[in-house]
């Protein structure tokens, strides 16, 4: 943020209505303790007496700040108005059903918002962290044919990408999978060989790991449930996952699970339970079930995990996510692997797609876009097209 957020002209210009104050972490101990403050980049939004009107924590945008910022001044000065999410100006609402044809109508423009960046170019990325294996995937729930001219440049694209990165490695192996052609089935392999000897010790997955060289002791639960899904999607086309592998996965998130039956980040870090890690919990315990022979009558760690779900439910917020505005995106696609696996239209006492799908109607950008103020519209898109699709079913 010091870099790219705090220094634009926008945050700048808004700033100066502000007393800014910047404050050492380590330095002032007292102020930590007052407000709570984690190891993340913190801002605090606070009237003239000190009394928090905003909390904004982890990586925010430059468009995000400057948002929450003129939200407060509005408010201080007695306006109204409605929250600002990219060109689209609404108030989301999920009591209203939402039709198949708006859903449809959104996904349409969804993937058109993703054509129109495609052509434009994605621009560069960290290697293994690219978006391309994750806009595929989207475009292939979607219905495009794998013979469209942009699928077919963005798919040449993936397959000759060097396999680098937990999250490249397991949507791509989703991709490929749904389509089973028989010329992808030596990547394919290359994507299982990946994910299983880039399994750590203790049954994680981090974001890049060095085959064959000196591993983390520690990875993070998203990396897990992501390479957890993508050995699904390997083992659903029939290429061989060891047994092993799978069990050291389910024994990490079984180990893993919080007291109060939800799971953090990490176990060093961000260990508190949120919504989209419980929910990548859940549905990589389901897997890991269905991936080994054992059959269980019960589980009770299925059961803490959904008493938790119930209690945190909301399509709009990834509850007790305090990493940038909670990637809600994010968690609608863990929630969405959560029921289409449970083959469930009610979970926890929620009508889980509707009220999913009538949040991203009404909240779609004009442009057809979905962010969530992170200023990452290309992934959240996706994530937004894999949830209306319900891409999930393809591993029930």
């Amino acid at each position: 943020m010091d870099t790219g957020v705090y220094p634009t002209e926008a945050v700048r210009e808004i700033s100066k209505s502000f007393i800014c104050i910047r404050v050492d972490h380590d330095q002032s101990p007292d102020l930590v303790k007052r407000f709570g403050v984690g190891p993340l980049s913190d801002v605090r939004l606070l009237d003239p007496e000190g009394q928090e009107l905003k909390k904004l924590v982890g990586f925010t945008s430059a468009s995000r700040l400057v948002s929450e910022c003129r939200a407060v001044l509005d408010r201080s000065q007695g306006k109204g108005g409605t929250r600002e999410v990219g060109n689209h100006h609404a108030a989301s609402s999920v009591d209203k059903p939402v039709s198949e044809a708006a859903i449809n109508k959104a996904v349409e423009k969804g993937v058109s918002y993703l054509r129109a960046e495609w052509k434009k170019g994605f621009g560069p990325s960290a290697p293994g962290l690219g978006p391309e294996p994750l806009v595929l995937f989207a475009w292939q729930c979607a219905g495009v044919s794998d013979q469209d001219p942009d699928v077919k440049s963005l798919r040449e694209k993936v397959r000759v990408s060097a396999l680098t990165g937990t999250y490249q490695v397991a949507l791509e192996a989703l991709v490929l999978s749904g389509w089973a052609a028989k010329r992808d089935r030596e990547r394919l392999q290359a994507c299982a060989r990946f994910l299983i000897e880039s399994q750590l010790e203790n049954g994680q997955w981090t974001y890049a790991p060095a085959i064959g060289a000196s591993s983390p002791a520690l990875g993070d639960n998203s990396n897990t449930a992501y390479a957890v899904l993508g050995i699904a999607a390997c083992h659903r086309v029939g290429i061989d996952v060891p047994e092993s592998v799978v069990k050291k996965a389910e024994k990490w998130w079984r180990s893993s699970q919080n007291q109060d039956g939800g799971w953090g980040y990490r176990t060093d870090r961000e260990t508190e339970s949120y919504a989209s890690m419980t929910e990548s919990g859940i549905s990589s315990l389901i897997l890991c079930r269905r991936l080994l022979p054992e059959q269980f009558a019960a589980d009770t760690a299925l059961e803490r995990a959904n008493t938790w779900l119930a209690a945190h439910f909301s399509v709009q917020e990834n509850r007790n996510s305090a990493y940038q505005q909670g990637r809600l995106l994010y968690h609608l696609f863990a929630l969405e692997r959560v029921g289409s696996l449970c083959g469930e239209k009610s979970l926890v006492g929620h009508s889980w797609f509707e009220e999913g799908a009538s949040y991203l109607v009404s909240t779609q950008n004009d442009d057809g876009s979905w962010d969530d103020g992170a200023d990452t519209p290309i992934p959240n898109t996706s994530l937004a097209l894999l949830f209306l699709t319900r891409a999930t079913h393809m591993l029930h």
